[in-house]
């Protein structure tokens, strides 16, 4: 009886996607306070929330003001669901244009970073 290549090399394939599939998820921001851009009063903290649950220990976020000096920031905090985080300012913001920088390594290993701007009235 002669059997077919085609129905083995389809279920291999099939096998390798679904066990790929998971391997390709990577955290994405899906929110952001200030949010990205915005002009906002000087916030008690910020935080930033993500599609997946993230290891504290291997995310973190930078800010600098305008002029590119570092603020200070109480340790960061983690959500009970793992997927947002917030750090609170050592003292309240100033007017201005502030850069936030964030990384963020999900609980696959996946580390994804990004920044943005937003304003202090």
């Amino acid at each position: 009886m002669k059997t077919s290549a085609f129905p083995a090399a389809t279920a291999l394939i099939a096998g390798t996607l679904f066990i790929a599939a998971p391997a390709l998820a990577h955290p994405r921001l899906l929110f952001a306070s200030p949010g990205v851009s915005a002009t906002a009063k000087s916030p008690p903290r910020i935080v930033l929330r993500f599609s997946e649950s993230l290891v504290l220990r291997f995310s973190g976020l930078a800010l600098n003001d305008a002029f590119g000096r570092p603020v200070a920031l109480q340790p960061l905090q983690l959500s009970a669901d793992h997927k947002q985080i917030a750090a609170v300012p050592a003292k309240r913001m100033m007017q201005g244009v502030y850069s936030l920088h964030w990384h963020a390594v999900s609980t696959d290993t996946h580390r994804v970073e990004g920044s943005y701007r937003f304003t202090i009235r």
